[in-house]
Protein backbone atom coordinates (compact mmCIF):
# COMPACT_ATOMS: atom_id res chain seq x y z
CA UNK A 1 0.00 0.00 0.00
CA UNK A 2 1.12 3.41 -0.75
CA UNK A 3 0.64 4.80 2.62
CA UNK A 4 2.67 2.15 4.09
CA UNK A 5 5.52 2.25 1.95
CA UNK A 6 5.73 5.98 2.62
CA UNK A 7 5.08 5.49 6.35
CA UNK A 8 8.63 2.61 6.14
CA UNK A 9 10.66 5.57 3.79
CA UNK A 10 9.78 7.99 6.75
CA UNK A 11 11.36 5.67 9.37
CA UNK A 12 14.00 4.62 7.65
CA UNK A 13 14.63 8.28 7.05
CA UNK A 14 14.22 9.13 10.70
CA UNK A 15 16.71 6.57 11.62
CA UNK A 16 19.65 8.04 9.30
CA UNK A 17 18.73 11.22 10.94
CA UNK A 18 19.14 10.10 14.69
CA UNK A 19 22.29 8.22 13.46
CA UNK A 20 23.50 11.71 12.15
CA UNK A 21 22.68 13.60 16.02
CA UNK A 22 23.97 10.74 18.02
CA UNK A 23 27.20 10.67 15.44
CA UNK A 24 27.60 14.52 16.50
CA UNK A 25 27.52 13.98 19.83
CA UNK A 26 30.17 11.16 19.77
CA UNK A 27 27.70 8.31 20.79
CA UNK A 28 29.68 6.19 18.08
CA UNK A 29 27.77 2.70 18.99
CA UNK A 30 24.49 4.41 19.32
CA UNK A 31 24.83 5.82 15.86
CA UNK A 32 26.08 2.79 14.15
CA UNK A 33 23.11 0.70 15.72
CA UNK A 34 20.58 2.98 13.44
CA UNK A 35 22.44 3.61 10.77
CA UNK A 36 22.68 -0.22 10.79
CA UNK A 37 18.74 -0.24 11.41
CA UNK A 38 18.52 1.85 8.71
CA UNK A 39 20.36 -0.39 6.12
CA UNK A 40 18.39 -3.58 7.06
CA UNK A 41 15.01 -1.13 5.98
CA UNK A 42 16.62 -0.05 3.19
CA UNK A 43 20.09 -1.69 1.96
CA UNK A 44 20.18 0.44 -1.35
CA UNK A 45 20.17 3.73 0.61
CA UNK A 46 23.83 5.29 0.34
CA UNK A 47 23.29 8.04 2.92
CA UNK A 48 22.91 4.66 5.48
CA UNK A 49 26.17 3.42 4.58
CA UNK A 50 28.19 6.91 4.27
CA UNK A 51 27.04 7.46 7.70
CA UNK A 52 28.05 3.93 9.02
CA UNK A 53 31.25 3.89 7.18
CA UNK A 54 32.32 7.27 8.95
CA UNK A 55 31.23 6.17 12.54
CA UNK A 56 33.28 2.43 11.73
CA UNK A 57 36.49 4.32 10.55
CA UNK A 58 36.02 6.61 13.84
CA UNK A 59 35.62 3.14 15.76
CA UNK A 60 38.95 2.14 13.59
CA UNK A 61 37.30 -1.12 12.02
CA UNK A 62 38.59 0.25 8.75
CA UNK A 63 37.65 -2.80 6.91
CA UNK A 64 34.10 -2.91 7.70
CA UNK A 65 34.35 1.05 6.88
CA UNK A 66 36.09 0.36 3.86
CA UNK A 67 33.11 -1.96 2.56
CA UNK A 68 30.53 0.65 3.04
CA UNK A 69 32.35 3.13 1.40
CA UNK A 70 32.86 0.84 -1.56
CA UNK A 71 28.75 0.21 -1.22
CA UNK A 72 28.23 4.10 -1.33
CA UNK A 73 30.46 4.50 -4.90
CA UNK A 74 28.60 1.26 -6.47
CA UNK A 75 24.82 3.34 -5.79
CA UNK A 76 26.32 6.64 -6.62
CA UNK A 77 29.57 6.24 -8.50
CA UNK A 78 29.16 10.49 -8.81
CA UNK A 79 29.84 10.59 -5.14
CA UNK A 80 33.01 12.73 -4.44
CA UNK A 81 32.92 12.43 -0.91
CA UNK A 82 32.32 9.07 -0.91
CA UNK A 83 36.04 8.61 -2.94
CA UNK A 84 37.58 10.85 -0.43
CA UNK A 85 36.36 8.83 2.88
CA UNK A 86 37.77 6.01 0.92
CA UNK A 87 40.75 7.51 0.27
CA UNK A 88 41.31 8.66 3.97
CA UNK A 89 40.59 4.60 5.23
CA UNK A 90 43.00 3.38 2.89
CA UNK A 91 45.67 6.13 4.24
CA UNK A 92 45.07 5.13 7.41
CA UNK A 93 45.30 1.59 6.56
CA UNK A 94 48.67 2.59 4.90
CA UNK A 95 47.29 1.24 1.41
CA UNK A 96 48.75 3.99 -0.31
CA UNK A 97 48.22 3.04 -4.36
CA UNK A 98 44.53 2.39 -3.22
CA UNK A 99 44.66 6.25 -1.54
CA UNK A 100 45.91 7.90 -4.08
CA UNK A 101 43.46 6.48 -6.86
CA UNK A 102 40.64 7.50 -4.21
CA UNK A 103 41.80 10.82 -3.78
CA UNK A 104 42.47 11.34 -7.76
CA UNK A 105 38.63 10.03 -8.50
CA UNK A 106 37.04 12.56 -6.00
CA UNK A 107 39.40 15.95 -7.29
CA UNK A 108 38.32 14.70 -10.80
CA UNK A 109 34.42 14.83 -9.50
CA UNK A 110 34.94 17.83 -7.23
CA UNK A 111 38.01 19.60 -8.44
CA UNK A 112 37.72 22.50 -6.04
CA UNK A 113 37.39 20.61 -2.49
CA UNK A 114 40.94 21.66 -0.84
CA UNK A 115 40.76 18.75 1.46
CA UNK A 116 40.92 16.09 -1.19
CA UNK A 117 43.82 18.10 -2.17
CA UNK A 118 45.46 18.38 0.77
CA UNK A 119 44.95 14.13 1.60
CA UNK A 120 45.93 13.58 -1.94
CA UNK A 121 48.90 15.78 -1.09
CA UNK A 122 49.91 13.16 1.97
CA UNK A 123 49.25 10.56 0.37
CA UNK A 124 51.87 11.34 -2.14
CA UNK A 125 54.55 12.52 0.78
CA UNK A 126 54.27 9.20 2.10
CA UNK A 127 55.42 7.28 -1.21
CA UNK A 128 58.30 9.62 -1.50
CA UNK A 129 56.70 12.39 -4.43
CA UNK A 130 57.58 15.21 -2.47
CA UNK A 131 57.27 17.17 -5.60
CA UNK A 132 53.32 16.44 -6.86
CA UNK A 133 53.15 16.63 -2.64
CA UNK A 134 54.01 20.41 -2.22
CA UNK A 135 51.95 21.14 -5.63
CA UNK A 136 48.79 19.55 -4.03
CA UNK A 137 49.27 21.08 -0.79
CA UNK A 138 49.71 24.12 -2.34
CA UNK A 139 46.27 23.51 -4.61
CA UNK A 140 44.32 23.30 -1.62
CA UNK A 141 45.63 26.41 -0.02
CA UNK A 142 44.97 27.98 -3.55
CA UNK A 143 41.85 26.68 -3.37
CA UNK A 144 40.77 27.77 0.35
CA UNK A 145 42.77 30.51 1.68
CA UNK A 146 40.89 30.98 4.60
CA UNK A 147 39.94 27.83 5.50
CA UNK A 148 42.51 27.20 9.41
CA UNK A 149 41.98 23.62 9.30
CA UNK A 150 43.68 23.08 5.67
CA UNK A 151 46.41 25.54 6.58
CA UNK A 152 46.94 23.86 9.62
CA UNK A 153 47.39 20.40 7.94
CA UNK A 154 49.79 21.77 5.10
CA UNK A 155 51.43 23.63 7.71
CA UNK A 156 52.31 19.86 9.85
CA UNK A 157 52.47 18.09 6.62
CA UNK A 158 55.54 20.86 5.29
CA UNK A 159 56.96 20.79 8.76
CA UNK A 160 57.19 17.07 9.76
CA UNK A 161 58.63 15.52 6.76
CA UNK A 162 62.64 15.47 6.82
CA UNK A 163 63.10 16.93 3.63
CA UNK A 164 60.34 19.44 3.53
CA UNK A 165 60.83 21.08 6.98
CA UNK A 166 63.76 22.36 5.50
CA UNK A 167 63.07 23.55 2.01
CA UNK A 168 59.68 24.71 3.18
CA UNK A 169 59.78 26.20 6.49
CA UNK A 170 59.01 29.77 5.41
CA UNK A 171 56.30 28.73 3.44
CA UNK A 172 54.87 26.98 6.20
CA UNK A 173 54.63 29.64 8.65
CA UNK A 174 52.92 31.57 6.67
CA UNK A 175 50.24 29.09 6.35
CA UNK A 176 50.36 28.95 10.48
CA UNK A 177 50.21 32.26 10.90
CA UNK A 178 46.92 32.39 8.67
CA UNK A 179 45.31 29.91 10.69
CA UNK A 180 45.75 31.04 14.04
CA UNK A 181 44.70 34.61 12.27
CA UNK A 182 41.19 32.58 11.52
CA UNK A 183 41.07 30.67 14.56
CA UNK A 184 43.16 32.52 17.66
CA UNK A 185 41.51 29.88 19.58
CA UNK A 186 42.83 26.45 18.39
CA UNK A 187 45.81 25.19 20.25
CA UNK A 188 46.61 23.00 17.53
CA UNK A 189 46.56 25.75 14.97
CA UNK A 190 49.30 27.13 17.23
CA UNK A 191 51.13 24.23 18.24
CA UNK A 192 51.58 23.92 14.55
CA UNK A 193 52.69 27.40 14.22
CA UNK A 194 55.44 26.82 16.89
CA UNK A 195 56.78 23.73 14.87
CA UNK A 196 56.87 25.66 11.93
CA UNK A 197 58.86 28.36 13.85
CA UNK A 198 61.07 26.20 14.77
CA UNK A 199 61.81 24.81 11.73
CA UNK A 200 62.19 28.56 10.12
CA UNK A 201 65.07 29.45 13.45
CA UNK A 202 62.87 31.32 15.10
CA UNK A 203 63.44 30.27 18.51
CA UNK A 204 61.54 32.74 20.54
CA UNK A 205 58.52 32.69 18.43
CA UNK A 206 58.74 28.88 18.65
CA UNK A 207 58.56 28.68 22.49
CA UNK A 208 55.78 31.81 22.59
CA UNK A 209 53.57 29.73 20.19
CA UNK A 210 53.63 27.07 22.41
CA UNK A 211 53.24 28.80 25.19
CA UNK A 212 49.82 30.20 24.05
CA UNK A 213 49.03 26.53 23.13
CA UNK A 214 49.41 25.37 26.32
CA UNK A 215 46.88 28.22 28.00
CA UNK A 216 44.26 27.35 25.14
CA UNK A 217 44.82 23.24 25.55
CA UNK A 218 43.90 23.60 29.85
CA UNK A 219 46.01 20.26 29.83
CA UNK A 220 49.23 18.91 30.58
CA UNK A 221 49.79 19.04 26.55
CA UNK A 222 52.60 16.11 27.05
CA UNK A 223 52.20 15.70 23.24
CA UNK A 224 54.86 15.49 20.44
CA UNK A 225 54.75 18.98 20.15
CA UNK A 226 57.17 18.82 23.68
CA UNK A 227 59.75 17.59 21.85
CA UNK A 228 59.83 20.53 19.40
CA UNK A 229 59.45 22.85 22.30
CA UNK A 230 62.31 21.42 23.76
CA UNK A 231 64.48 21.70 20.94
CA UNK A 232 63.95 25.42 20.51
CA UNK A 233 64.47 26.13 24.42
CA UNK A 234 68.05 23.99 23.96
CA UNK A 235 68.70 26.73 20.92
CA UNK A 236 67.62 29.40 23.12
CA UNK A 237 70.51 28.60 25.75
CA UNK A 238 67.67 27.23 28.03
CA UNK A 239 68.69 24.04 29.10
CA UNK A 240 66.73 23.51 31.95
CA UNK A 241 63.41 24.54 30.66
CA UNK A 242 64.52 22.39 27.44
CA UNK A 243 65.09 19.13 29.46
CA UNK A 244 61.85 19.41 31.10
CA UNK A 245 59.90 19.82 28.03
CA UNK A 246 61.49 17.15 26.88
CA UNK A 247 61.01 14.51 29.74
CA UNK A 248 57.22 15.80 29.37
CA UNK A 249 57.13 14.39 25.72
CA UNK A 250 58.94 10.97 26.34
CA UNK A 251 56.30 10.79 29.83
CA UNK A 252 53.59 11.23 27.33
CA UNK A 253 54.97 8.42 24.72
CA UNK A 254 55.21 5.70 27.36
CA UNK A 255 52.08 6.71 28.75
CA UNK A 256 50.29 6.71 25.31
CA UNK A 257 52.63 3.33 25.07
CA UNK A 258 53.64 4.94 21.47
CA UNK A 259 56.50 2.83 19.86
CA UNK A 260 56.81 3.63 16.07
CA UNK A 261 55.15 6.75 13.92
CA UNK A 262 56.48 10.20 13.66
CA UNK A 263 56.71 10.73 17.24
CA UNK A 264 59.22 8.24 17.57
CA UNK A 265 61.14 10.06 14.79
CA UNK A 266 60.98 13.69 16.51
CA UNK A 267 61.95 12.15 19.90
CA UNK A 268 65.21 11.15 18.33
CA UNK A 269 65.54 14.40 16.61
CA UNK A 270 65.41 15.96 20.17
CA UNK A 271 68.03 13.61 21.68
CA UNK A 272 70.00 14.10 19.00
CA UNK A 273 70.11 18.07 19.54
CA UNK A 274 70.11 17.79 23.11
CA UNK A 275 72.86 14.98 23.08
CA UNK A 276 70.62 12.31 25.53
CA UNK A 277 71.43 8.40 24.08
CA UNK A 278 68.85 5.98 24.12
CA UNK A 279 70.22 3.46 25.90
CA UNK A 280 70.72 5.58 28.82
CA UNK A 281 67.06 7.94 28.07
CA UNK A 282 66.32 7.28 31.44
CA UNK A 283 69.01 8.07 34.34
CA UNK A 284 69.99 10.87 32.12
CA UNK A 285 66.50 12.11 32.11
CA UNK A 286 65.44 11.20 36.02
CA UNK A 287 68.90 13.11 36.70
CA UNK A 288 68.57 16.02 34.57
CA UNK A 289 64.59 16.31 35.69
CA UNK A 290 66.83 16.38 39.60
CA UNK A 291 68.85 18.90 38.55
CA UNK A 292 66.45 21.08 37.54
CA UNK A 293 64.39 20.35 40.54
CA UNK A 294 66.84 20.67 43.00
CA UNK A 295 68.12 24.08 41.04
CA UNK A 296 64.23 25.66 41.44
CA UNK A 297 63.14 23.84 44.16
CA UNK A 298 59.81 26.26 44.22
CA UNK A 299 59.22 25.80 41.12
CA UNK A 300 55.88 23.99 39.87
CA UNK A 301 56.94 22.53 36.29
CA UNK A 302 60.10 21.69 37.46
CA UNK A 303 58.58 19.87 40.42
CA UNK A 304 55.66 18.31 37.93
CA UNK A 305 58.07 17.33 35.41
CA UNK A 306 59.95 15.68 37.65
CA UNK A 307 56.69 14.12 39.35
CA UNK A 308 55.51 12.93 35.68
CA UNK A 309 59.01 10.72 35.11
CA UNK A 310 58.74 8.86 38.93
CA UNK A 311 55.55 7.56 37.90
CA UNK A 312 56.01 6.67 34.20
CA UNK A 313 59.79 5.42 34.33
CA UNK A 314 59.26 1.56 33.55
CA UNK A 315 62.26 0.27 35.40
CA UNK A 316 60.95 -0.77 39.16
CA UNK A 317 64.23 1.04 40.84
CA UNK A 318 62.77 4.13 39.26
CA UNK A 319 59.39 4.00 39.23
CA UNK A 320 58.47 5.72 42.59
CA UNK A 321 54.55 6.63 43.17
CA UNK A 322 55.40 7.76 46.24
CA UNK A 323 58.02 10.44 45.43
CA UNK A 324 55.93 11.66 42.74
CA UNK A 325 52.83 12.37 45.34
CA UNK A 326 55.55 14.41 47.52
CA UNK A 327 56.39 16.47 44.33
CA UNK A 328 52.88 17.05 42.44
CA UNK A 329 51.32 18.64 45.97
CA UNK A 330 53.98 20.21 46.22
CA UNK A 331 53.65 21.91 43.08
CA UNK A 332 49.58 22.05 43.90
CA UNK A 333 50.81 23.92 47.18
CA UNK A 334 52.65 26.40 45.13
CA UNK A 335 50.12 26.73 42.31
CA UNK A 336 46.67 25.49 43.34
CA UNK A 337 45.42 26.66 39.52
CA UNK A 338 47.94 24.56 37.60
CA UNK A 339 45.70 21.70 35.72
CA UNK A 340 49.26 19.59 35.35
CA UNK A 341 50.43 19.72 38.76
CA UNK A 342 46.53 18.73 39.87
CA UNK A 343 46.56 15.64 37.17
CA UNK A 344 49.97 14.55 38.08
CA UNK A 345 49.08 14.60 41.88
CA UNK A 346 46.09 12.15 40.63
CA UNK A 347 47.55 9.86 38.49
CA UNK A 348 50.50 9.48 41.40
CA UNK A 349 47.83 8.68 43.76
CA UNK A 350 45.84 6.34 41.90
CA UNK A 351 49.48 4.49 41.03
CA UNK A 352 50.34 4.20 44.54
CA UNK A 353 46.20 3.51 45.87
CA UNK A 354 45.26 6.68 47.33
CA UNK A 355 41.87 7.08 46.23
CA UNK A 356 41.10 10.06 48.46
CA UNK A 357 43.76 12.05 47.53
CA UNK A 358 43.32 10.84 43.49
CA UNK A 359 39.91 11.80 43.48
CA UNK A 360 40.31 15.29 45.38
CA UNK A 361 43.25 16.29 42.89
CA UNK A 362 41.07 14.82 39.92
CA UNK A 363 38.41 16.72 40.81
CA UNK A 364 40.72 20.37 41.30
CA UNK A 365 42.15 19.12 37.43
CA UNK A 366 38.53 19.11 36.31
CA UNK A 367 37.66 22.56 38.10
CA UNK A 368 41.00 23.73 36.38
CA UNK A 369 40.40 22.39 33.12
CA UNK A 370 36.22 22.95 32.90
CA UNK A 371 35.60 19.50 32.39
CA UNK A 372 36.52 16.90 29.50
CA UNK A 373 36.96 13.33 28.80
CA UNK A 374 40.46 12.60 29.83
CA UNK A 375 39.21 14.04 33.19
CA UNK A 376 35.83 11.76 33.19
CA UNK A 377 37.80 8.84 32.40
CA UNK A 378 39.96 9.25 35.49
CA UNK A 379 37.21 9.85 37.11
CA UNK A 380 35.89 6.27 36.37
CA UNK A 381 38.46 5.01 36.95
CA UNK A 382 39.15 6.06 40.33
CA UNK A 383 35.30 5.53 41.49
CA UNK A 384 35.59 2.01 39.86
Amino acid sequence: HPDSLATAHGLTIVCVYQGHALWRQGKLDDAAHYYREAIERSPKLASAHEGLGTVLAAQHKLAEATLHFQTVIQLDPTNAMSYYNLGLVHSRRNELDQALAAFNQSIQLDSQAADAHAQLGSALLQKGDRDKAVDAFRKAVKLSPDNAAVLSFVTWQLTTDPELSHCCAAEAVGYAQRAVDLKPDVADGWNNLGVALFRAGQWQESVDAFQKADVLMGDPGDREHRFFLAMAYWKLGKQVCAEGAYVQALNWLKEENITGGEQIRFRDEAEQLLGISAVDRPIIALARLTRSMEADPDNPAALNSLARFLIAAEDPELHNPQQAIELARKAVTIDSASRAAADTLSVAAYRAGEWKTALEAREASQRASGGGAYDALWLAMIHF
